[in-house]
């Protein structure tokens, strides 16, 4: 009869040491699981689609007026047109925007953002958040234009 050394059961083994990829694993899981209840809901951009009027739904019985603000990127400067507003800046737009929502006589008023391709992501969520604080029903992105000289997708 043989004897079982240590050296002969480590040779029945056969396979790869799974515990220290396990290790790894739970610790990447804890790690997002603890990253994702850091993010709150500040850092997520809320944005509505408005209803478009025939499609049916509550949407259809207020009467809505809908104003779109395209921002474009003029020598290294953002600047907002729309309805009246004209080659504004956008801390410009937050008066105006409060003066068009008590004028317009609308149950809701609802803001479309269009920026262009090449206009600063800060600058289009800074317009988002004047538009929620000037009291805008609804507020939404629209597809960007392309930036001037780019060539199409």
């Amino acid at each position: 009869m043989r004897q079982r050394s240590a050296l002969r059961q480590y040779e029945l083994r056969f396979g790869p040491n799974m515990t220290p990829m396990v290790d790894i694993v739970m610790v990447i899981l804890i790690f997002f699981m603890a990253g994702t209840t850091i993010m709150g809901p500040e850092w997520v951009l809320r944005s509505a689609v408005p209803v478009r009027s025939g499609e049916g739904g509550e949407g259809d019985a207020t009467p809505r007026v809908q104003v779109v603000l395209a921002l474009r990127s003029i020598a290294g400067r953002t600047v907002v047109t729309g309805s009246t507003l004209q080659q504004a800046s956008v801390g410009e737009v937050g008066p105006w925007l409060e003066r068009f929502v008590r004028g317009a006589g609308a149950a809701e008023v609802v803001v479309l953002i269009q920026p262009a391709a090449d206009v600063p992501y800060r600058d289009v969520v800074a317009v988002h958040d004047v538009c929620e604080h000037a009291g805008a029903a609804s507020v939404g992105l629209i597809d960007a234009e392309p930036a001037p000289g780019a060539s199409p997708p």
